[in-house]
Order: C-alpha cells, then sequence, then structure tokens
C-alpha cells in the first residue's frame, strides 16, 4: 500500500486530521500551519500565525456543522488562534496565559477547547464563542487550578472529565464543567507530561520523564495500572 508524504521544509513538531478524514493540518517551527489534501497530498493553503512557532495544532472534533470547521493553533507566546478553515480565515485569539507546556486540546465531541496557563488549566466553552471574526482575548469559561505549573492535559471523549500532569509530580482529575476535583494520582520518583484519555474514559495514560508510560484509572488512583519502558527519550505523543 503507498503512504503518502506531505512536505513542509521546517520541522513539524505538531499534526491534526479534519474530522472528515479529507485534510491533514501540520504545524511547524516557522510560523506557518500546512494544510493538506489527504487523497493526493496536495498543499490546499496555509496559515500564517504572527509568532515563529507553532507547537500544536488541533483540528475541532465532532459531528458535521458550523464548529466543525474550526481549526486551533498554538503560537511560541502560548496564545491560541482561532481559524475558519471553511472560509480561510482568521476569527480571533484565545490567551491562556504564559506556559511552555504547549498543552492545547479538544474535547473528543468538540464542546470545550483547553489549554495550559502556568498553574491553571484554561477552558473555553466552544458552543458560546462568536460567529463572526471578534477583537481582543475570550474570556475564558472556567480556570482549573492546581499547586504547580501544569504540564500536561487531556480531555475524555464524552467532554465530561479533564486531567491535568504538573511540575509538583502529580496528576489531577477534574470534571467538566462543574470543576470539581475528583481526585489526585500521587507524584511518582519521575514527573508526568504528556497525558491521553482512552476512548471510553476508563484510563489515562501518562508519559514520564524516566520514559516510561504509565495507566491510571481515575476509579482507583492509589497506583498505575501498567507500566511500559520506551526507546524514545522524549515522549510527545501517547496511544490513545
Amino acid at each position: 500500500t503507498a503512504t503518502q508524504g506531505y512536505t513542509m521544509g521546517v520541522w513539524v513538531p505538531s499534526l491534526s486530521f479534519s474530522t472528515d478524514d479529507r485534510t491533514l493540518a501540520l504545524s511547524s517551527v516557522g510560523g506557518t500551519v500546512r494544510l493538506f489534501n489527504r487523497a493526493d497530498g496536495a498543499l490546499l493553503f496555509q496559515l500564517v500565525q504572527p509568532n515563529l512557532s507553532v507547537p500544536q495544532v488541533r483540528y475541532r472534533p465532532g459531528p458535521p456543522g458550523v464548529l466543525a470547521q474550526y481549526l486551533a493553533s498554538l503560537g511560541g507566546d502560548n496564545r491560541a488562534y482561532l481559524w475558519d478553515v471553511a472560509y480561510r480565515k482568521y476569527l480571533g485569539l484565545l490567551d491562556p496565559g504564559p506556559s511552555s507546556a504547549a498543552a492545547l486540546e479538544f474535547s473528543g465531541d468538540g464542546h470545550w477547547l483547553a489549554a495550559a496557563g502556568g498553574n491553571d488549566v484554561v477552558l473555553w466553552d466552544m458552543t458560546t464563542l462568536p460567529a463572526t471574526a471578534w477583537t481582543g482575548a475570550l474570556t475564558p469559561t472556567l480556570r482549573l487550578t492546581q499547586a504547580a505549573t501544569v504540564s500536561g492535559l487531556a480531555l475524555s471523549n464524552d467532554a465530561l472529565f479533564l486531567a491535568a500532569s504538573n511540575t509538583g509530580g502529580t496528576i489531577e482529575f477534574w470534571n467538566v464543567p462543574a470543576g470539581q476535583r475528583l481526585g489526585v494520582f500521587p507524584r511518582l520518583a519521575a514527573l508526568p507530561g504528556r497525558l491521553a484519555f482512552s476512548p471510553d474514559g476508563q484510563l489515562i495514560a501518562a508519559a514520564y520523564s524516566d520514559n516510561v508510560i504509565r495507566l491510571w484509572a481515575p476509579a482507583t488512583p492509589g497506583a498505575p495500572l501498567a507500566a511500559r519502558a520506551s526507546a524514545i527519550n522524549r515522549i510527545s505523543s501517547l496511544p490513545f
């Protein structure tokens, strides 16, 4: 089976497929997001950000509709830029505050967009965003605060739960949109970073600084269920 290639010319730190699987978005360290046709690999168009780095890019998932054409890109200044890719236009800015976590995630149904900002995980309700372009940064819908700097986050497919890791070594588990903390996975010898929920929301995979991926169950937060070493020195993505 032939594999289609996509050429950027610069390092690509992140990619995201559209909901209909027809388009692939690639971020870059050069300040652009390029969108390619999945079928033939042709470059459709590119989005240019004011910041010269795009560590994360995410298509909004969910059923077809007005918001399904949205794409969010995170700049090197940790500000999120929202785009209407159907009309190829910039909509506006979402600013979670300074962070080096490069964390930007949609919930599985596309209802929530979350980003890291200092000790906070900041969420916007996508269903309440303006239908047209706006000026200035929109006020977040929800802000969840931890005791240490956020290092990674994940949202469940059903949009009911959020997990966030931090530099204090713990992983906190929250209910959305109530903002109630439901539990804490304890600190280990290594520090957690990237997170991912299983499709059914019953497990959370966490990448640790010792190059080990550990599986946690929110129902039993006392100890990880399993651990698997990785040959990759810096785990930037997870299997779920």
